[in-house]
Order: structure tokens, then C-alpha cells, then sequence
């Protein structure tokens, strides 16, 4: 059997329109987005990562198609974008960031202190004068790799999580644990009643909203859209 020319990259492109729990938590971000931009004047931006983080709206990283212990299944581009924050009144990002979330695939290395470093960043040129500012960080893993603030994992969490309290930021964490002995350790390093969780250390509102099954993913940011636009109010 021969397939045709394009036959593969087209099946890749279908099944990454299936894979749970990515589609759960696209679904409900665009959610997210919708009841934000409909309830408050909200600025977005977005920044996705993997082993690194996405640095403008065409990066990219090459990644296995299907796993590392799978060379059989090749290489390919995936798309690792960041919309980068824009503060002239027009320039909600809105239709960008919930485009970005189409093509978004998962993949190997989870730099969460990093992308929270990075958004925190985005806030110190481009926000709006007096605009409340949050960060929302979600994650369905724990952090395996370091930097840009430090080379231990954890250590960069704690590191961003502090930038952000000293400037008035809140740090909204969800955590995705579809394997219930990984939520202890997600509420160690995502959560608002450990002494080292990302919520607890960026303080300003923040909170962590721990899950055990995607379909409850809507819930977690439904609930962070209220008390976003609580604190707007």
C-alpha cells in the first residue's frame, strides 16, 4: 500500500482535533474568552509552552509526531504561539488569542514558570494605566524545566510567582490531575494554601482551582471569569 502524497500529515492534523484533554481545555478557554470579553473591557494575550515558550504569534517548535519512543512516527512543526498584549483601546487581542488556540497541540517539557515569567512581563510596557492585571496559568503537568529565573523547575515557579506580588498582579492557577496521585504535588506548586504554591506567593486575589476530570475544566475558568470581573467591579 502506498498512501497519498499528504496522506499523513493530514491524519496528524485530525487526530490532534481529538486528543483529550487539550480539547477540553481549548474549549473552555475560548469559553473563558468569551465571557471576559462580553462582561469587562479586557485586554488579552496569550502564552503557550512546552520545554519552552513561545516568544510571537508564528513561533514554533519541532516536535515527535506522536512520542519520543516513537521514532517511526517522524518530527513535526507545531505551532507555539504567544499574542503579545497591546495597549491602545482597539487592540483587545480577543479574535487573536482565541485563533491561536486552534492549531495548539501538546507536547513534551512544561516550563510553567517561564510563561507565567514572560506574561508577567507583558504587563510592565503594555497594559493600560489603572487596568487591574491577571494571569492565568494552566497546566495538566508539574514543572520539568527551568529559566529564565532559575534552573531548578520549582525555583522558577516561586521566583515569578513573587515578581508578580510585588506588582500587583494575581496568578490564577489550574491545575488538570486526571490521575488523582498527581494533585498533591500540583497543590504544592500551584496552590493558594502551600507555603511555596504560586497562588499563595503571588497573593492579590490569586487562587488555585485544582481538577480531577476535564469536563469540569469550564467550571475552574467560568469561576475565575466571575471573580475577574468581581474585581474589576
Amino acid at each position: 500500500v502506498v498512501p497519498r502524497p499528504g496522506y499523513q500529515a493530514k491524519y496528524f492534523e485530525l487526530a490532534a482535533q481529538h486528543v483529550h484533554p487539550l480539547i477540553d481545555a481549548k474549549n473552555a478557554a475560548r469559553e473563558f474568552f468569551d465571557l471576559m470579553n462580553k462582561n469587562s473591557n479586557a485586554h488579552f494575550a496569550l502564552v503557550t509552552f512546552n520545554n519552552v515558550v513561545g516568544s510571537a504569534s508564528t513561533s514554533t517548535q519541532n516536535d515527535s509526531n506522536i512520542a519520543t519512543n516513537f521514532p517511526a512516527g517522524g518530527i513535526g512543526i507545531f505551532p507555539l504561539p504567544a499574542i503579545l498584549l497591546k495597549k491602545l483601546e482597539a487592540q483587545t487581542n480577543f479574535d487573536e488569542v482565541k485563533g491561536a488556540l486552534t492549531n495548539l497541540v501538546a507536547s513534551d517539557g512544561t516550563n510553567i514558570g517561564g510563561s507565567c515569567d514572560r506574561a508577567i512581563e507583558m504587563f510592565t510596557n503594555e497594559s493600560r494605566p489603572n487596568a487591574k492585571k491577571a494571569v492565568i496559568v494552566f497546566t495538566d503537568g508539574e514543572p520539568t524545566v527551568g529559566g529564565p529565573l532559575s534552573g531548578d523547575p520549582e525555583q522558577n515557579c516561586i521566583l515569578a510567582a513573587q515578581k508578580a506580588r510585588t506588582r500587583g498582579i494575581a496568578v490564577y492557577t489550574v491545575g488538570l490531575a486526571q490521575d488523582p496521585s498527581q494533585l498533591a504535588l500540583q497543590r504544592r506548586i500551584l496552590g493558594d494554601d502551600t507555603p511555596q504554591g504560586m497562588a499563595k506567593i503571588a497573593g492579590n486575589g490569586s487562587k488555585f482551582f485544582p481538577v480531577t476530570n476535564a469536563a469540569n475544566l469550564r467550571s475552574a475558568f467560568a469561576s475565575i471569569a466571575r471573580q475577574l470581573s468581581q474585581l474589576v467591579e
